[in-house]
């Protein structure tokens, strides 16, 4: 049985799509701004304060964005600080599910890419297409 390719939040989290309607209120310079902030990276989780002072979010669409997350003591599945301290559990936006809500709430359509980092590129140029907005150059 081949696996179904994931291109909506509603199919990766399907205990979340009813927080993620806000993210239709956003505006495009409020999504382009998370884009910019976010800058293809598929593995960082963000404090909420980032949303709301750096995009502009409102802080009830923040909110609704951010959950617990918990390291499983693998290498690959573990939360560790920048000093490299492994945290046991953190709160906050983990940027490729924030990518995930925003194709969702735009229904923008994205490849599926083996690796966070390239699946949030992925996710990134195709909210620009979206949009008409052509990636910065590297």
């Amino acid at each position: 049985m081949a696996k179904k390719k994931v291109t909506d939040i509603r199919d990766a989290k399907p205990h979340r799509p009813d927080k993620y309607k806000l993210l239709k209120a956003l505006s495009e310079k409020q999504i382009m701004a998370a884009l910019e902030f976010i800058g293809g990276d598929g593995h960082t989780i963000f404090p909420m304060e980032h949303l709301v002072k750096m995009c502009h979010w409102p802080k009830e669409t923040a909110e609704a964005v951010c959950h617990k997350y918990s390291s499983d003591g693998s290498a690959k599945g573990s939360i560790f600080k920048d000093n490299g301290e492994m945290l046991e559990s953190c709160k906050g936006w983990y940027s490729l599910d924030v990518l995930y809500a925003l194709a969702s709430s735009l229904d923008v359509k994205f490849e599926g890419c083996l690796g966070r980092g390239f699946q949030a590129r992925a996710i990134d140029s195709a909210i620009r297409e979206h949009f008409n907005i052509q990636e910065k150059e590297a």
